[in-house]
């Protein structure tokens, strides 16, 4: 659990990449088994091998401050959870060219079609650009 709740601190504070599978074998720190901890040291092992390539988010040259852009992205990866079949949504927030906040999470309900999922992933990432 201790391994979990520091990866999660760092996908949080500085590798957004890895934020999806941390939160993903986080599901599994009550009845973890050999395979996920192989999956979290797989983990740590990219890290010490990637630690020194910058995660690096440049301004765009139109970028003005003479009014605010505001940018949105989201994805969805629908029915991926193969217990339940609900959908997992990732969003991130973008002003004036850096990205301010990014969050993944399951969604609440079962999706019945890629679209809706989709629709949901969008609602929650306007959601957050709004907070």
């Amino acid at each position: 659990r201790s391994l979990i709740g520091a990866l999660l601190w760092i996908a949080r504070c500085t590798r957004p990449d890895i934020l999806f599978a941390i939160i993903y074998l986080s599901r599994f720190s009550n009845c973890a088994t050999k395979i996920h901890w192989d999956a979290l040291i797989r983990f740590v092992r990219y890290l010490k091998t990637t630690f020194k390539i910058p995660f690096v988010l440049k301004l765009s040259n139109d970028t003005s401050m003479d009014k605010a852009k505001i940018t949105i992205t989201t994805d969805v990866d629908w029915a991926h959870d193969i217990v339940n079949k609900k959908s997992f949504s990732g969003s991130r927030v973008i002003t004036y060219g850096a990205m301010v906040n990014f969050i993944t999470s399951k969604q609440p309900i079962v999706s019945t079609s890629s679209t809706e999922a989709e629709y949901i992933s969008a609602s929650n990432g306007c959601r957050e650009g709004l907070y």
